[in-house]
């Protein structure tokens, strides 16, 4: 079954990979840094901003990215209290913190 919908790649990915990708490094700012070498992340993210823009259209979210020696931390932000619930609610290894939305 194939389709357009940007819900469909990540549904196809198997449920211990998913927490593995939302896992990640904590990091003391309460961020969360990707592994090494690993896309998984990065894509995540990627998928969860898709989301917000399909279920709420008129709501802001963006990705940043901070490199430090040689690692990057991506932060996820939206403005959207309810869709940090409901992102919260479809992913538990979300954290929610200082009013941004971490992964």
């Amino acid at each position: 079954k194939t389709s357009d919908a940007p819900m469909d790649e990540w549904e196809e990915v198997p449920y211990e990979q998913r927490i593995l990708a939302l896992a990640g490094w904590v990091c003391s700012d309460g961020c969360v840094s990707e592994k090494p070498g690993s896309l998984s992340v990065a894509q995540t993210f990627t998928n969860i901003l898709k989301l917000i823009k399909k279920w709420f259209p008129n709501v802001w979210g963006s990705i940043t990215t901070k490199s430090t020696g040689g690692s990057s931390i991506r932060t996820l932000t939206t403005s959207s209290l309810a869709v940090r619930t409901v992102l919260r609610d479809v992913c538990p290894y979300i954290i929610i913190v200082r009013k941004r939305m971490i992964l």
